[in-house]
């Protein structure tokens, strides 16, 4: 009780973190239909799901005591432990120091949005493909705001914590998570993921446009920019959730975002190497100039209103009804709509529409448009 270090990380990553289970879902069932389906053999030995069920460093950076089957560990998230564990505890009291000493330092937003992008989000080194949700794994999910409150602690954000690091905040939390989903999701498209063989890689495009049932009329106008009916949306709920954030808090770049969009949809209709080329422009793009201006100031109340507002009346205009979408936008509406209690303006009426946006896209298998257009009306009118 008096040390600012509670010492208790172990008990609760073991107990209560899921982060420890994740080697263990590796022997279920699930796991050996899916790595069969795959060819990949035992799924407790392939690579492909340990990079994300496991925490694998290179076998020079192993010592003698390690496990594969901890799964994701401390050090995983943390950084390799032999310079700094001891010192964490005893004498590291600055955050500066403890970075020196090569502790990643998780307590910043966007450091944790790129960390846990790899596997929440996948990349190059943490694979998922269409081809790996198919043999049964579930759709990708993450927003750093909503995982990280559902991470159970083992710190507390106390007087002594606020002096020394940079107080949670869950809009800036949500900003740092889109962000990092707008530049992971470019990434993918830039690589050459996009070209083999008769299909692309269809993870990469909206689950929703396929896997329904093949009703007459059911184009939803504005999904696609520009482009004709029938046409296979990208998985852009990311872009569009940013551009909401860019008109409110950096409207000097926010044109430039919605151009950039609708030229990836034109190089998408163009072919592979136009798409590709895009991406990685709008990457650089996101990552010299959007990046710096919205991390140039912390949004006030009657911004994050705003950004709520931009994105419900956006959702509303353009009726969009694919899940994927509909529940990043869940998610943000919840977090912002906490970050605005945070700064004192509480909205009981909106916590109300929002926790009946959250309802309607609990279930994947039941998400019905009605709840959530009718959601969407009462988030407006609370706003």
């Amino acid at each position: 009780a008096d040390r600012a270090i509670r010492q208790d990380e172990y008990y609760t990553w073991q107990r209560k973190d899921r982060h420890a289970q994740a080697y263990k879902t590796l022997l279920s069932a699930r796991s050996q239909a899916i790595t069969a389906r795959l060819g990949w053999g035992a799924p407790e030995q392939s690579a492909g799901c340990l990079s994300c069920h496991a925490h694998v460093p290179a076998p020079t950076e192993r010592g003698a005591r390690f496990q594969l089957d901890d799964g994701i560990g401390c050090e995983a998230c943390h950084g390799g432990a032999e310079r700094w564990i001891a010192e964490h505890v005893n004498g590291l009291k600055t955050p500066a120091a403890k970075v020196a000493h090569g502790m990643t330092p998780t307590w910043d937003s966007a450091t944790r949005a790129q960390l846990c992008s790899g596997c929440h989000l996948a990349d190059p080194q943490h694979p998922m493909t269409h081809a790996i949700m198919a043999a049964g794994h579930p759709p990708l999910l993450f927003e750093l705001d909503t995982f990280t409150a559902l991470l159970p602690p083992h710190w507390n954000v106390d007087a002594d914590y606020r002096q020394r690091k940079p107080a949670p905040d869950a809009a800036r939390n949500w900003l740092e998570g889109q962000i990092v989903a707008v530049d992971s999701y470019l990434a993918r498209l830039e690589s050459d993921a996009l070209g083999h063989g008769l299909f692309p890689e269809l993870a990469l495009f909206d689950c929703d446009a396929c896997h329904h049932p093949i009703i007459a009329a059911r184009a939803q106008p504005g999904r696609a920019p520009q482009a004709m009916p029938g046409t296979v949306p990208l998985a852009d709920q990311s872009l569009v959730l940013l551009q909401a954030a860019l008109d409110v808090l950096a409207p000097q770049l926010a044109s430039r975002a919605a151009a950039d969009r609708l030229q990836l949809y034109q190089h998408y209709r163009d072919g592979s190497p136009a798409l590709r080329k895009q991406a990685a422009q709008m990457r650089i793009w996101l990552r010299t100039q959007a990046m710096p201006a919205l991390r140039q100031n912390e949004p006030g109340a009657a911004q994050i209103r705003e950004v709520l507002r931009r994105l419900v009346t956006t959702a509303q205009a353009t009726q969009r009804g694919d899940f994927a979408y509909a529940q990043q936008l869940a998610m943000a509406t919840q977090v912002l709509s906490a970050a605005l209690q945070d700064r004192g303006a509480p909205n009981p009426r909106l916590r109300r529409a929002t926790d009946a946006l959250f309802d309607a896209v609990r279930d994947r298998d039941r998400f019905a448009l009605a709840p959530y257009r009718q959601a969407l009306d009462a988030l407006a009118a609370a706003l």
